[in-house]
C-alpha cells in the first residue's frame, strides 16, 4: 500500500518550473507525455516513487516541470485509480504486466507521438529530452512515415524507459502484451517497427556522466535524493 507523503512546497515547485521553462525546447506537434508511475516499488517497501522528494519537489512535479513546455498534454500511468495526482491518468488494462502495459494505455490515448518516461529519473533534464525530441522535429511532417520509435542506446543497450513511440506502435504493443512479451527494450526493437537510436557519444555531449539515466531503485538511491 502506498504511504502518504508530504507535498512539495509551492516555492520549490515554482522554482523547478522556472528552471525547466528556460531550457531549450524541441516542439513535437500533438506530443503526449506519459509518466510511468505504476510500479510496485518492492525494494522501497511499497513507497510511491512519484511522491519522493528531491530539493523539496516531488519526483512527479519535477518531471512534470520538464515535460510541460514540451508536450501538448501530460498523462500519468498508474496501476490503479490514484488520488495523489491531479493529472489525467491511464490505468493498466491488466495488473502485473509492467511498464509496457502503461505504454500501451498511453498510446491508446495519444493522437500522435508518445514520450514515455519513468517517474524515478530525478536528473532527467531538458537537454537530454530535447536531444530525443530533435530526432522527430528534424524530420518535420514526414517523421511518422520514416520512423516509429526513438530511444537512447547506452553501452550497446537501449534505454527502455525514456523513449518516443509513434502512432504505428499501438498494435505492436498490444500484440506483445497479449503474447506476454513484456520487455520494453524488446518491443522497441520489434521487427514491425522502424527504430532510430541515439548513441552514447552523442548523449555524453550534453550529459557527460549520463546522470540523467540514474533512477531510484532502492533505499540507497532514495536516501541520496
Amino acid at each position: 500500500m502506498t504511504k502518504a507523503m508530504t507535498k512539495a512546497p509551492t516555492n520549490a515547485l515554482t522554482k523547478a518550473k522556472t528552471m525547466a521553462m528556460t531550457s531549450p525546447q524541441a516542439k513535437v506537434p500533438e506530443l503526449t507525455a506519459l509518466i510511468l508511475a505504476g510500479g510496485r516499488s518492492r525494494r522501497l517497501d511499497g513507497r510511491n516513487k512519484a511522491l519522493l522528494c528531491t530539493g523539496g519537489v516531488t519526483l512527479l512535479d519535477r518531471l512534470t516541470a520538464e515535460l510541460a513546455p514540451r508536450a501538448s498534454r501530460i498523462l500519468v500511468s498508474v496501476a490503479e485509480p490514484a488520488a495523489w495526482t491531479t493529472h489525467p491518468t491511464v490505468i493498466d488494462p491488466e495488473p502485473g504486466l509492467g511498464p509496457l502495459a502503461g505504454i500501451g494505455a498511453g498510446l491508446a490515448q495519444s493522437p500522435g507521438w508518445l514520450l514515455a518516461v519513468a517517474v524515478d529519473m530525478p536528473h532527467l533534464g531538458g537537454a537530454v529530452l530535447d536531444l530525443l525530441l530533435g530526432r522527430v522535429t528534424s524530420r518535420g511532417a514526414h517523421a511518422a512515415s520514416e520512423v516509429d520509435v526513438v530511444a537512447f542506446r547506452l553501452g550497446g543497450r537501449l534505454e527502455p524507459l525514456v523513449a518516443l513511440w509513434g502512432p504505428r506502435c499501438l498494435p505492436v504493443v498490444r500484440r506483445r502484451l497479449a503474447a506476454r512479451q513484456l520487455k520494453v527494450a524488446a518491443a522497441l526493437q520489434d521487427p514491425e517497427l522502424r527504430g532510430c537510436w541515439i548513441e552514447e557519444d552523442e548523449v555524453r555531449a550534453v550529459d557527460p556522466t549520463l546522470r540523467a539515466f540514474a533512477n531510484v531503485n532502492d533505499e540507497a538511491a532514495a536516501a541520496a535524493l
